[in-house]
């Protein structure tokens, strides 16, 4: 009876270190699948990241450019004006000469 009872036991023993290990084991692969998942998440993070900053500077720079058109246009139309003045006040003045 007594070899028995210690057999129920050792059995007892060994079905409770299996279900530990068990466990374990199962918590090792949820953490497992739980950190590649997180690796995943911030590799896309990351090339978001990256993506929207490759925006952003085609943007600004996009923005540099057009900036510098106006002004050019802008450049060019005073000059422009100012020969059709300059040019208005030479005809001006040749017909104020001619009378």
């Amino acid at each position: 009876m007594a070899m028995q009872l210690e057999q129920l036991k050792a059995d007892a023993k060994l079905q409770e270190v299996r279900a530990n290990l068990e466990l374990q084991a199962s918590n090792d692969q949820r953490d497992s699948e739980r950190e590649v998942m997180k690796a995943q998440l911030d590799a896309q993070l990351e090339q978001q990241r990256i993506e929207f900053d490759r925006w952003k500077a085609e943007l600004e720079a996009a923005t540099r450019l057009q900036i510098a058109q106006i002004g050019a246009q802008q450049a060019i139309s005073i000059a422009d004006m100012s020969a059709q003045q300059a040019a208005a006040s030479d005809l001006q003045q040749s017909f104020s000469n001619e009378s």
